[in-house]
């Protein structure tokens, strides 16, 4: 909040070029960003949706496409606490059009993977395959190992789901190689978990 307050007092003072109120704007953008991750971790959906709607404005009177596509993610993860699956869709969308224009492979990444968690909660198991599947794709090419690795743990739920536990397993445990590999502990137990589930059928 103090970096907020400067930031605002900074931007109405007269002595500033345009290029450094763009620059205060930006890092004014960013920290609501943070603070609305934040409150949005909290539960504070509300507060949450006012922070990321703020910078929402400050990027879009910039021009700052990436800090735009960012905001849209988590003004989509904030509608998927609030349990409003279509509209966080809808925004996860406007990332992924962005980061495409953009040519972000990782936030393109991110955004199919959120898009196709959202469709699995919906009960659209072949949507969200589509959407994990074209995430992988992404990781593969930039050599996202932990991308990677969340993306197969996903697949391998919906086979789960889908009572595939052949595949289920398969794909869990080249999930767990590549959390292994990155000695990534909360991806490896989340991964541990989910074999016992297979193991539990």
């Amino acid at each position: 909040n103090n970096v907020i307050q400067i930031a605002e007092k900074n931007l109405s003072s007269n002595n500033l070029t345009s290029l450094e109120k763009i620059n205060f704007s930006i890092h004014m953008a960013a920290n609501l960003n943070s603070l609305g991750s934040f409150e949005n971790q909290r539960g504070d959906i509300a507060g949450a949706l006012v922070k990321f709607n703020k910078a929402l404005k400050i990027y879009e009177t910039v021009g700052n496409k990436t800090g735009l596509a960012n905001t849209y993610n988590n003004i989509g993860s904030a509608y998927h606490f609030q349990g409003d699956m279509p509209l966080a869709i809808s925004f996860f969308t406007k990332s992924l059009k962005i980061s495409e224009e953009l040519g972000n492979k990782e936030g393109e990444a991110h955004s199919l993977h959120n898009i196709g968690v959202m469709y699995e909660g919906q009960g659209n198991l072949p949507k969200a395959l589509e959407h994990f599947h074209k995430s992988y794709k992404i990781w593969e090419q930039t050599d996202g190992k932990t991308g990677l690795a969340s993306d197969l743990n996903s697949i391998a739920n919906v086979y789960l789901t889908q009572r595939e536990y052949p595949k289920a397993l398969n794909y869990f445990l080249k999930s767990l190689k590549l959390y292994t590999a990155k000695n990534n502990k909360n991806g490896m137990g989340t991964v541990f978990l989910n074999i016992g589930s297979v193991y539990k059928h």
